[in-house]
């Protein structure tokens, strides 16, 4: 498309502006503070939660036909953003893949210590709690599984890793369960 001058262009830009501003009221780039923390610290739930607040916030009713693949590409896209660390989605360890391996950049940041793998699970708003629970043992698995891969532990020398299992039910986050916490 091409806009023939620069005035129907900015008319163009400011609209698309307005429009977004009146529809989307989380800022564009999550908090930096939040991530520092998440990384250097190993404080995740201030992270999480926001992304848990801004995915209902953001979301439609359309979006619970993509379930788990629309939260997963929401949380990639606010996990991608952090500037300490690397997200790794579907990254292979152990025979399986994790849906979200978030790696310190210990080159810029060498105090960084911390890493995450994250599985994301959904099911819709009113499923019952047994299949909540099958959703949450199931993802406890592969986090044990994915966390014993030796591609992992070499990656990882030095850090201390969190297994978190995150789970919608629809739009909604429930509290994310920490599966499992040690240093490599």
């Amino acid at each position: 498309m091409v806009i023939p001058n620069e005035c129907v262009r900015q008319q163009y830009w400011r609209f698309m502006i307005n429009i977004y501003e009146d529809w989307c009221p989380q800022p564009i780039k999550p908090d930096q503070d939040a991530y520092r923390e998440m990384v250097y610290n190993g404080v995740w739930e201030p992270v999480i939660s926001n992304i848990g607040k801004a995915f209902l916030e953001l979301s439609s009713v359309r979006d619970s036909i993509g379930g788990e693949h629309n939260v997963q590409g929401f949380f990639k896209a606010w996990l991608g953003v952090c500037d300490y660390s690397i997200l790794c989605p579907e990254m292979e360890l152990n025979y399986g893949f994790s849906d979200f391996v978030m790696l310190p950049l210990r080159n810029h940041h060498p105090q960084a210590k911390h890493c995450y793998i994250f599985e994301i699970k959904y099911v819709k708003q009113d499923a019952p709690a047994e299949e909540a629970n099958a959703k949450y043992v199931e993802a406890e698995a592969q986090i044990k599984q994915y966390s014993a891969s030796p591609r992992l532990l070499k990656a990882i020398h030095g850090c201390t890793l969190h297994g978190i299992t995150v789970l919608f039910r629809g739009p909604h986050m429930e509290p994310p369960h920490p599966i499992l916490k040690f240093e490599v």
